[in-house]
């Protein structure tokens, strides 16, 4: 690839036309976009940096792949954020267990994204803590946005037909999140084509195939409204953003 030149002014540089950088993007359409852009008159460095950006082939803008260590640091980031929560709700006898979901209630509204941070005893958290670390780290393999994307549908989408559809009864815990990543997990590898992601699958699938039992109405006092909503918006998650997309990182003309 030909090197950047600066020529001129210290805040002035022209660069040379790339070769070709993309199979379905001319040399003169990128070469017209860096100069839309005005990027003639940007520092060196910046137009280095933005140049490379825009020269990447075939980058999906669906996926943000993060390494192992970065991964480690938000899986342990959000188990020591639900342990401060746990701790705090434990010392004061349950206290923020009343802002859980309850189905139907306007005040409790809010409880649909609060209720997943809750637990009712220790036994509860820790029977999700280690699941919910495990699957997040599947998750992240699937890419930081899909990660995100899958988790806020999860808590928003089926947190919102337990409160429409649920039995009347405050609905705590993160389980609702655990069957939606579960069910992403079990069907985003398969889409996905890659080898690695649908290895993820398997392992789900083998590992904790069991909980797919808990989606039925077997215990009065499991919320097996957020096991089943969680678990059908993980499906619908997988076929919406479980099939990775090949897209140009450049806006179309």
């Amino acid at each position: 690839m030909d090197s950047l030149d600066a020529v001129g002014s210290k805040n002035k540089a022209t660069i040379k036309p790339p070769r070709t950088l993309n199979a379905h993007i001319s040399d003169s359409e990128v070469w017209g976009l860096l100069r839309e852009r005005g990027l003639w008159y940007v520092p060196v460095q910046a137009k280095k940096a933005l140049y490379h950006f825009y020269s990447l082939p075939h980058m999906s803008v669906k996926k943000l792949k993060i390494g192992f260590g970065l991964q480690i640091k938000i899986v342990v980031c959000i188990c020591l954020l639900l342990f401060g929560i746990e701790l705090v709700n434990l010392l004061t006898g349950r206290y923020f267990n009343q802002f859980g979901l309850i189905p139907r209630s306007l005040p409790s509204l809010p409880g649909i994204i609060i209720s997943p941070f809750l637990h009712g005893s220790v036994l509860h958290f820790v029977s999700n803590i280690i699941p919910l670390a495990i699957f997040s780290f599947f998750m992240l393999q699937h890419g930081v946005r899909r990660f995100a994307r899958v988790t806020a549908a999860c808590i928003l989408v089926s947190g919102l037909l337990v409160w429409l559809l649920g039995r009347n009864a405050i609905h705590v815990g993160a389980s609702g999140l655990i069957y939606g990543y579960f069910a992403y997990l079990l069907l985003g590898g398969i889409f996905s084509k890659e080898i690695k992601l649908i290895v993820i699958s398997l392992l789900v699938g083998f590992g904790y195939g069991g909980l797919i039992f808990g989606v039925l109405p077997v215990n009065p006092y499991i919320s097996w409204e957020s096991h089943l909503f969680g678990f059908i918006v993980g499906i619908g998650s997988a076929f919406l953003w479980g099939k990775d997309k090949d897209s140009s990182i450049l806006p179309a003309q």
